[in-house]
């Protein structure tokens, strides 16, 4: 049997609406044949009724395939009137050759009837899927035929495939779309970077967005970068920003150098901030988030931070001091505020190849050519350290020390010194009257004893002058015995003791204030002084003096009690 009587048979059964007739046939006729069937097929269908009919016809150019058919079927799926056949029109296309399709099917996508729009969406998305990746073949047919397919395809559409289609090929594939679509692509994937959480689908957006390139891409790629949660994406966001290479780049950047804890993460943030020329601009942004926060001193890494913050290296290599002046330059504004002074005296060593000797040295330089006073500067040297920085203020420490603490303190020993050997000459003295007094009472006691043994051994005396006599010579013999055994010999036995624990109290007095005086100025000098560190020097010194009252106080207490037992 021949086409034309194959054909023949075709048009009854499909008016019969047999289909596993038509099917039959259909595999018999030649390619020749199927064209003509093809057309002959078109011609009738619209004219064909009931709509059971028409919806044979339409499964019947399905099975018959080829361009021709193409055309037909997306003609069918614009125009009939019946759902149930357009349905069959668009299966039919999915069927047949789907990137041919494109056009019709994007005829439909906001069809009234929204079973049938839906549907033609998700073809369309399987369309992207599959023809996405020819783009990067190396087969010139297969890349100019998906390119051709693709065009047509609004940035809307893809935008809303991004956002609401389920397949993450699907997804993938118009992120991929959209990174070719210039600005007009950067409202939707922003969007979606913002809304959807899979990985690997906003690596696909973010990498969309790097291709796109614009600084408008900037702000919801470091919204990402910012943002808590995967690793890899927080660094693949950092690449993406240090390619891009856009100055809006670097406050996001600055903020994850402050706030990135991950050592990968950082050290891409850092390369990508080095790439920024505005140096300037790197390092207002990222004071002033300091200043607004509360980190201290001791948890950033100053020379990773120098490091993404320093000039480019040309600039660098013909002012080598260049950022330590600008930083010296930044820290007289933090003069009032500690924590940012400690965290700018870092970065200023840092940035001196990590020397405090190069930072003094140049803070000193700095100090000399604006004329500033040392005061607005002292703080500073403090923080930053060593033997230079701290020159000024140590020598006038030593200053202060000598003129206010160390001469007063000599002032008060010398005075202290000539108040105890005024105590002792007079003491000494005291001491030498006593013996005098002592020797001429026993002087006096020997001569009434010795002259009233002459008297009675002369026999000359009275009974009466007996009596005196014999009563001066009992009171020469107590005189000598209280001089010996009582009384004042006793006392100048007790102001030698006198003097002598007077003495050894006065030393071990001015000792312990001198300890207690250098250890104080060592303490000084190395601006260890603290209002708890002068309290207990104070209170050693008020144990010292208690110590040596207290001593004297008991020795007068026992001299008391010799005195009573006396």
């Amino acid at each position: 049997m021949d086409d034309d009587a194959i054909i023949a048979e075709l048009l009854a059964a499909v008016q019969a609406e047999a289909r596993e007739k038509f099917e039959e046939l259909i595999v018999q006729l030649s390619d020749d044949g199927r064209e003509a069937a093809v057309a002959q097929l078109s011609a009738l269908l619209p004219a064909i009724n009931p709509e059971s009919i028409r919806r044979h016809a339409v499964l019947a150019l399905t099975e018959l395939g080829g361009a021709t058919v193409v055309a037909q079927l997306g003609q069918t799926l614009a125009t009939d009137t019946d759902p149930a056949t357009r349905q069959l029109a668009l299966s039919g296309l999915e069927k047949v050759d789907l990137p041919l399709a494109i056009p019709y099917l994007l005829q439909v996508v906001e069809d009234a009837n929204e079973r049938l729009a839906q549907r033609a969406r998700y073809a369309l998305g399987t369309a992207a899927s599959e023809l996405a990746p020819q783009l990067d073949s190396e087969d010139a047919l297969l890349h100019d035929r998906a390119q051709k397919g693709l065009t047509p395809i609004s940035v809307a559409l893809l935008g809303q495939l991004l956002l609401s289609d389920n397949r993450t090929t699907v997804q993938t594939a118009a992120a991929q779309l959209l990174g070719g679509r210039g600005e007009a692509a950067v409202e939707p994937l922003c969007r979606a970077l913002h809304e959807l959480e899979e990985p690997d689908l906003l690596w696909g957006i973010i990498s969309a967005l790097r291709q796109i390139g614009r600084p408008e891409v900037v702000p919801c790629i470091g919204e990402r970068l910012v943002k808590e949660g995967n690793r890899d994406l927080r660094r693949q966001a950092a690449t993406a920003l240090a390619q891009l290479d856009q100055p809006a780049a670097v406050p996001f950047l600055v903020t994850a150098l402050v706030r990135e804890d991950d050592t990968n993460v950082r050290d891409t943030v850092v390369n990508a901030l080095a790439r920024q020329a505005d140096w300037h601009r790197k390092t207002d942004e990222f004071l002033t988030l300091l200043e607004q926060g509360s980190l201290e001193r001791a948890n950033l890494n100053s020379t990773e931070i120098v490091t993404a913050l320093r000039p480019p290296g040309e600039q660098a290599a013909a002012n080598r001091h260049l950022y330590t002046d600008y930083l010296l330059e930044q820290a007289l504004a933090y003069t009032d505020n500690p924590r940012m002074t400690a965290i700018l005296a870092a970065l200023i060593i840092a940035s001196a190849e990590g020397s405090m000797s190069l930072a003094g040295e140049r803070l000193n330089v700095f100090q000399q050519e604006r004329d500033l006073p040392e005061e607005r500067l002292q703080t500073l040297r403090i923080e930053i350290g060593g033997a230079t920085a701290l020159s000024p203020i140590l020598t006038e420490l030593k200053h202060n020390l000598a003129e206010n603490f160390q001469k007063p303190i000599a002032q008060l020993n010398a005075h202290t010194q000539r108040m105890w050997r005024i105590t002792i000459v007079f003491a000494q003295i005291g001491f030498l009257a006593r013996t005098l007094m002592s020797i001429a009472l026993f002087i006096v006691g020997v001569y009434l004893v010795l002259d009233s043994y002459w008297q009675v051994m002369a026999g000359n005396l009275a009974a009466e002058q007996l009596v005196g006599t014999s009563v001066s010579f009992l009171s020469g013999i107590i005189t000598m015995l209280l001089m010996v055994y009582r009384g004042p010999l006793r006392e100048i036995r007790q102001s030698v003791n006198d003097l002598g624990i007077a003495s050894a109290a006065f030393i071990a007095y001015v000792h312990r204030v001198l300890q207690i005086s250098h250890t104080f100025s060592f303490a000084y000098l190395r601006e260890k002084i603290s209002f708890d560190e002068m309290e207990k020097s104070s209170r050693l010194i008020d144990e010292a003096m208690a110590s040596t009252i207290s001593l004297l106080r008991e020795t007068n207490e026992v001299e008391k009690e010799d005195g009573r037992d006396a």
